[in-house]
């Protein structure tokens, strides 16, 4: 055993090669939990929503799961940190199903209806990246998806004009 201790100190694993990455890592000055634990824990959390919205979003294919689907993005949207909204976001962002016209036109829906629940991701992941993404749907082939794209693009300017008059200081 105590081979295995001596070629952990050197950088070395038990057989020979470089050293495990959990025999590697340092713990902190309290000796409770090793150093990056907490960017690992970060980025499984992103992983976790990512999935969570991916298989969320699947179910937006199926009219009869269609509303289910589009609460369950909305309250999610309500639970997240800005941090972890941007990865709702994105992931809506790349979500293009070219073969459902009913899964694109209600996936551009969920844009103002996530800034109406959670003001903070959209503003956190920046208005122009979600108007930029609503702005290419538009060109879809589907005229259903278009015309849900611009209502979706003019009920995002409201959302936003309503948030920034609330934050504006009121004169004196």
């Amino acid at each position: 055993m105590e081979d295995h201790d001596d070629s952990a100190a050197s950088g070395r694993g038990a057989f020979g090669g470089p050293a495990d990455v959990s025999l590697n890592m340092s713990m902190s000055t309290d000796g409770s939990r090793p150093k990056g634990s907490k960017k690992i824990a970060a980025e499984q959390a992103k992983q976790e929503i990512k999935a969570r919205v991916e298989k969320t979003l699947a179910k937006l294919h199926d009219r009869d799961t269609v509303a289910n689907a589009f609460a369950e993005v909305v309250r999610m949207a309500e639970d997240l940190t800005p941090e972890q909204g941007g990865v709702l976001l994105s992931t809506l962002c790349k979500f293009e199903d070219a073969k459902n016209g009913f899964a694109r036109l209600h996936a551009a829906r969920l844009f103002p209806a996530i800034a109406a629940a959670n003001y903070a991701i959209v503003a956190q992941f920046t208005v122009s990246k979600v108007v930029a993404n609503l702005v290419k749907r538009t060109k879809d082939a589907d005229t259903a998806v278009r015309e849900a794209t611009a209502e979706s693009i003019g009920e995002l300017a409201r959302v936003v004009c309503d948030k920034e008059k609330a934050s504006e200081p009121t004169p004196p």
